[in-house]
Order: C-alpha cells, then sequence, then structure tokens
C-alpha cells in the first residue's frame, strides 16, 4: 500500500481551509467577464453554471452622468429566485460627472450556482461600465 509522502500530506494541509482565498489548483477555471448599461436598465452579464461556485476576487465600476440628477449605478447579484442579494460596488451622483472604482475581495466573494451578476444603473443619462474576475469551482 502506498502511504502519502510529507511532501503530500504539506500540500494538503496548506489547501486545507482556504476555499475563497485561493484557487483549487485543480479544479478552478480563471473568469474575467464585463458589461455596459446605457441609461435606466439592468444588464444580466453572468450566471453561475449548474454545479459550479463562483468565487470573485477583484470587481471593478466606471460611469458618467450626463445631468445634475441624483442617480447611481451598481454592480450587484442577485438569488436564484430573482431577488437582490448583494450590491458589491455602487456609486452615486448628484451632479454631472464621472466617478471609478475597484476592490479586491480577500476571501474571495463567494456565489453558488444559478447566482446572476448584473449591472444596474438608475438614471437616463447614465453609461456605466463593471466587470469582475475571479475563479470558477465545482460544487
Amino acid at each position: 500500500m502506498n502511504r502519502p509522502t510529507n511532501e503530500v500530506l504539506g500540500r494538503l494541509a496548506f489547501l486545507a481551509n482556504t476555499r475563497g482565498i485561493i484557487p483549487d489548483p485543480i479544479d478552478a477555471t480563471r473568469i474575467t467577464k464585463s458589461a455596459s448599461q446605457s441609461g435606466a436598465g439592468t444588464n444580466v452579464f453572468y450566471t453561475v453554471p449548474a454545479g459550479k461556485v463562483l468565487f470573485i476576487d477583484s470587481a471593478w465600476l466606471g460611469g458618467r452622468e450626463t445631468a445634475d440628477a441624483d442617480s447611481y449605478f451598481s454592480l450587484a447579484s442577485r438569488d436564484t429566485g430573482d431577488a437582490f442579494y448583494l450590491a458589491f460596488l455602487t456609486l452615486g451622483f448628484t451632479k454631472a460627472g464621472q466617478h471609478s472604482l475597484s476592490n479586491q475581495y480577500i476571501p474571495a466573494l463567494e456565489f453558488p450556482a444559478g447566482y446572476d451578476v448584473y449591472l444596474e444603473s438608475g438614471h437616463a443619462n447614465i453609461k456605466a461600465d463593471a466587470g469582475f474576475s475571479g475563479w470558477l469551482e465545482s460544487v
């Protein structure tokens, strides 16, 4: 019977409890997605595939408002019933202008199969761009 070597046991011990911190070295698939939204509305641009879990470790959001108005745009997620789950980046305006924002998440944000990532804008005069990077792992 072959017994694991100390090197193998050491690697397994290192990987224990790292879910969401580092991608699984065997199972992970890197992913980067982005989207745009012009005017008020919602752009659902990614759905976590069946049998997978999505880990988002960085996200970015930027856009411009061409009118003086109370408005916002947001990078967010919703659950399998299309109910709001989490807004992980949001920017607001009261005056015309432009903003951008990015963030890193350690540990990564975790989204189960069937959850959506979307870009939402709350005003007709907004042009927004957003995206994320991370990895997929099998459940």
